[in-house]
């Protein structure tokens, strides 16, 4: 049995040898692997909450399967039609009909509206039910089908991208539709840094890639309009050792590696394709000096009642020869590739992390930090990415000042009511302060709603 499992698989109207028209689906894990869930709160906090099964028979499953259209609005009119079919509690497989003049599926969906019925076919079940039609849905549908009267295959083609893009995680009005990805050229920086890409990788292929002699697990080319990086299907067991080989081929194949634990897809959250372009025009000084305005409308942050500037890079060299990762949520781990020349690209090159923060602006940060500290990305979850240091400050006054700059940039969910910067200080110079959600080898850079 399989818990926190997406569904996966395919639908498609077809018509059989009898003439009717159907809903087919075919679906991967198949009904019987998945379970339902019942939370189970454990106190008023919102993450004390557990999940026990709920004990079903084949047959009562079989009543949870879902299958129809949705219709959907473009310029107020019906226009855009979406088959879906899910089952309760794992999500749904789902794609947009293709609506243009003369296409089989254009044809079948005239057909289904006359008919009486709507059978479903769950082909990998051997289980057939009957989709719900209201009459205000078929009439919508109709409407949709006079709507699109006409159109090509290639100018519907073109207003399913728009679509894709308007509905994108990284969907800005400011900028235009992001084409095809292509591999990014760029010189070595003046610093020294971590890592380093003359060429941003090609994104490898859905299956199970092998990647400058490292075997990737299945994964896949997301998000799927506009594929901006690759992200495996399903966690990793041997994460550690994955991410260091991965890493040592970085120089080779432009693909940094991060971990995403989550329990949806990443992009419901990163739709790719931001300024890459633009990092290398952002003056990090006055961004930290423009948020330490924010955060001290109220007063200043003792010790410093201005922003003292950005700390000075410490002497010794980059240590490379540990990995750190933050503790395990719960959900397994998956890895993402990103295509860049530097580590400290990806924020940009997944399209951002969080509404509150410029995802050029952030690359920017991170660059200056990869230049100074040596810090690598490791992991990413909505709103938040983790560091890896690899040349920690080695001073007190270094390390007040990287702290003035954490809060500037991304403050501390608790700062100024139970972190102050004296302890953000101590924590990257080895002092564990559980508090500040960092320690000497490990950053955790976040925006909190």
């Amino acid at each position: 049995m399989r818990l926190f499992t997406e569904m996966k698989g395919r639908t498609a109207l077809v018509r059989g040898d009898d003439g009717i028209v159907r809903i087919e689906v075919r679906t991967k894990p198949r009904v019987r692997e998945l379970v339902r869930r019942r939370p189970v709160r454990h106190s008023l906090l919102a993450d004390d909450v557990s999940y026990e099964v709920v004990e079903e028979s084949d047959a009562e499953r079989l009543q949870r399967f879902t299958a129809g259209f949705g219709v959907y609005f473009g310029e107020n009119r019906p226009r855009y039609v979406r088959l879906s079919a899910g089952f309760g509690g794992h999500g749904h497989v789902q794609r947009w009909l293709d609506m243009s003049e003369r296409s089989t599926e254009r044809e079948l969906l005239a057909v289904a509206l006359d008919q009486d019925e709507l059978p479903v076919l769950w082909v990998d079940e051997s289980y057939e039910s009957q989709a719900a039609l209201p009459e205000s849905t078929a009439d919508l549908l109709r409407q949709a089908l006079v709507e699109t009267e006409g159109i090509s295959a290639v100018a519907w083609r073109e207003e399913l991208n728009e679509l894709a893009w308007r509905h994108s995680a990284s969907y800005d009005p400011r900028r235009p539709r992001p084409r095809r990805y292509a591999p990014r050229v760029a010189e070595p920086p003046a610093l020294s840094v971590p890592a380093f890409a003359a060429r941003s990788g090609e994104l490898p292929k859905r299956g199970k890639p092998e990647l400058a002699g490292v075997d990737l697990p299945a994964g896949k080319r997301v998000p799927r309009a506009f594929a901006a990086y690759w992200a495996t299907n399903e966690p990793v067991s041997d994460i550690k050792d994955t991410l260091q080989r991965l890493r040592a081929v970085f120089p080779e194949t432009g693909l940094w590696p991060l971990v995403w634990r989550h329990p949806e897809n990443p992009d419901a959250y990163m739709g790719g394709h931001g300024d890459i372009d633009g990092i290398s025009n952002v003056d990090v000084l006055e961004v930290m000096r423009a948020g330490w305005q924010l955060i001290t409308t109220g007063g200043p942050l003792p010790p410093f009642t201005d922003f003292p500037g950005l700390a000075p890079a410490p002497a010794d060299v980059f240590d490379q020869s540990g990995l750190s990762l933050p503790s395990d949520p719960g959900f397994g781990p998956r890895v993402l590739l990103v295509p860049c020349n530097r580590p400290a690209d990806v924020v940009a090159a997944l399209g951002g992390l969080a509404a509150e923060v410029d995802p050029t602006e952030c690359s920017a940060v991170l660059r200056s930090w990869e230049e100074r500290f040596g810090t690598v990305p490791v992991e990413v979850a909505p709103g938040r990415i983790w560091l890896n240091v690899t040349r920690p400050p080695d001073t007190k006054d270094a390390a007040l000042r990287l702290a003035a700059e954490h809060a500037a940039f991304c403050p501390p969910e608790l700062l100024s009511i139970d972190v102050t910067l004296s302890d953000l200080a101590e924590a990257f110079l080895g002092t564990p302060i559980p508090a500040t959600d960092c320690t000497q080898e490990l950053w955790q850079v976040g925006w909190y709603d």
